[in-house]
């Protein structure tokens, strides 16, 4: 064991600062980035991904009923994990709003909602959450079932 000089009371060690400080301005540049996303997507005024992910699932997926308020629960549940994530959080929050956004009727391409509800996302400029819809609850596994394996995963250009 090595031992490691100890820092003075109310200070981190010169070393932390520094990955502190990296990880810092990881933060402020994965920020910077969802803002020009979310003024990219028609926006007005700059919003940040957890509003506007609220926004579009409580519009897509309210009117269905029954799903909304599990969305909602499991959007919660997400929010307390997310404050472990830092940078990743707002990410897991919009994921959680939006992994059932494909169940919209207004969205149905393939009647499959996690392709349908990336679809939506990637054109929305929403790649990363697009990405994370496609994946969830097994569906690949499922598109294997449904025949839909050739077009799996989901491509940017429509496939």
């Amino acid at each position: 064991m090595v031992n490691r000089p100890r820092a003075a009371a109310g200070r981190p060690q010169a070393g932390l600062e520094v990955e502190e400080k990296l990880l810092t301005s990881n933060i402020h540049a994965a920020n910077r980035t969802n803002l020009r996303t979310v003024k990219r997507s028609g926006y007005r005024h700059a919003m940040t991904l957890e509003p506007w992910s609220t926004e579009q699932a409580e519009r897509l997926i309210a009117p269905l009923g029954n799903r909304w308020v599990p969305v909602q629960a499991f959007a919660r549940q997400a929010g307390r994990v997310a404050a472990s994530f830092s940078a990743a959080g707002d990410v897991l929050v919009a994921a959680a709003f939006l992994h059932d956004v494909g169940c919209a009727s207004s969205l149905n391409r393939l009647g499959f909602h996690p392709v349908d509800g990336t679809h939506f996302l990637r054109d929305n400029g929403q790649e990363r959450l697009a990405c994370l819809v496609a994946h969830h609850s097994g569906a690949r596994f499922e598109a294997e079932e449904r025949g839909l394996v050739n077009s799996w995963p989901p491509s940017a250009d429509g496939g």
